[in-house]
């Protein structure tokens, strides 16, 4: 009798591992779409990197630490036209990538550029920022009614943005600041041209992609003790310096929209769902035409998904028409074609079921019966008085009238699912599988 029982315990562990792993298959929402804010994998080297949204752009947290080689020796770095891979304060004639990598310098402050390393650092999905969308950052962090000139040479401006964009070196006590951004940025230094390093724990310079002269390019730095941000170009090609990527960003892709009608009342329930490429926030907007002028509120902008669901309430016997908004973290905005949604009539007899399912390229609609070909006796004609109430009817309870019309008496047919609705009722009979299961044990349990 133990055994038994044990043997059935032992069923029941392994049907709820394979019914786990079998929902967790069929549940689109289990992986989280990723949104600016959460760690980013470099799955060149496994680097992982902390993040952050300021603004409209999603920038790495933390400097660029991507390092496929590396040169020690000063007397090895100076190069225009060969990639140059630096470690501030590695200097050893090993040229070791994974020494390098053990050192402190690399975990705090990352990696030291070259122009032509540069143009190739950043992982796939994120680039290295140009002139102009560094200026971005600095003025949208700039206090009201202070400068912040684009066009500004070897200049500093935009007051109050460096402090805001610096962040804490516990290592250097002239290095902490409020850290406002979240961007982090730290005094790693430099790599001059002659290969020595300088400025460790005073300064933090940043490659843009922006060629200034076939020598030089604009870069941003950052100095202690100084409030403002310096743009200049300074920045020779052949110096090493931080890098700071930022994400790449494209309108969302719209696909998979449909709709279901909920049960028939002198109102339905509309619940419209799609799916984006990218995370994207959930919105609708909606009306009896195809200029709509209800818009729903944006959903779904704390933490944007992939898979969206969004209800109206619409009349019952009308048409409405519905266009599918989504939006990315940096605010690229995309919509759907329209779509018409067609409520059914809360008539006597109704044959319809209760929900209805469509796409945008189905539209359910009655389709008229095809009379030259019906077996069903004629109708008597039309008096004149009943022609004439006719024409006085509205056009809702005409398009009423054409449906009670159109519709034959015949035994209702079951409604075709969804594949969401499909998965719902496999999961409920799994659900009810293991429900079962449960109340055996706990019999055999109390017989024992």
């Amino acid at each position: 009798m133990k055994v038994n029982n044990f043997s059935r315990f032992l069923f029941i562990i392994i049907v709820t591992i394979f019914v786990s792993i079998f929902l967790y298959k069929l549940n689109p929402q289990v992986v989280k779409a990723w949104n600016c804010g959460d760690t980013f994998v470099d799955t060149r080297d496994n680097k992982s990197y902390t993040t952050v949204l300021i603004g409209y752009q999603c920038w790495m947290a933390e400097n660029l630490a991507y390092l496929p080689s590396v040169v020690g020796p000063s007397a090895q770095w100076a190069s225009t036209t060969e990639v140059r891979y630096a470690v501030s304060g590695y200097t050893s004639t090993n040229n070791s990538v994974e020494d390098a990598k053990s050192t402190p310098n690399y975990l705090k402050y990352g990696v030291l550029y070259n122009w032509t390393a540069s143009a190739n650092a950043c992982p796939d999905g994120w680039y290295l920022p140009s002139d102009s969308e560094w200026h971005v950052l600095e003025y949208y962090l700039t206090d009201e009614g202070q400068t912040c000139d684009e066009s500004r040479g070897d200049a500093y401006d935009c007051m109050s943005a460096g402090n805001k964009i610096k962040g804490q070196d516990t290592g250097f006590l002239s290095w902490i600041y409020t850290n406002e951004s979240g961007f982090n940025a730290l005094p790693g230094g430099f790599r001059y041209v002659n290969g020595n390093f300088g400025l460790l724990g005073s300064a933090a310079g940043f490659r843009t992609s922006t060629e200034f002269s076939a020598t030089n390019s604009w870069v941003r730095d950052f100095w202690k003790d100084v409030s403002t941000v310096s743009r200049n170009a300074r920045g020779v090609k052949s110096g090493g310096y931080s890098i700071r990527c930022l994400k790449y960003y494209t309108v969302p892709t719209i696909s998979r929209v449909s709709y279901e009608l909920g049960s028939l009342s002198d109102t339905q329930l509309a619940t419209i769902t799609w799916t984006t490429n990218e995370a994207s926030s959930t919105q609708l907007e909606y009306g009896t035409t195809q200029s709509y002028g209800t818009t729903t509120t944006e959903q779904d902008t704390d933490t944007r998904v992939t898979s969206h669901t969004a209800t109206i309430t619409i009349p019952a016997c009308s048409i409405y028409h519905v266009r599918v908004i989504s939006k990315d973290e940096v605010n690229n905005s995309t919509n759907s074609q329209d779509i018409t949604i067609q409520t059914h009539c809360a008539t006597p007899g109704n044959a319809l079921a209760n929900y209805t399912i469509g796409t945008v390229a189905i539209q359910p609609q009655t389709q008229p019966q095809d009379q030259s070909q019906t077996t069903e006796p004629s109708q008597p004609a039309q008096t004149q008085e009943q022609a004439s109430q006719q024409e006085q009817t509205p056009p809702q309870e005409q398009l009423q009238v054409e449906l009670q019309q159109q519709e034959q008496p015949q035994q209702p047919q079951a409604p075709q699912l969804t594949k969401q609705q499909l998965i719902t009722e496999i999961k409920a009979k799994i659900a009810e599988l293991i429900a079962q299961l449960i109340i055996l044990l706990q019999e055999k349990i109390n017989n024992r």
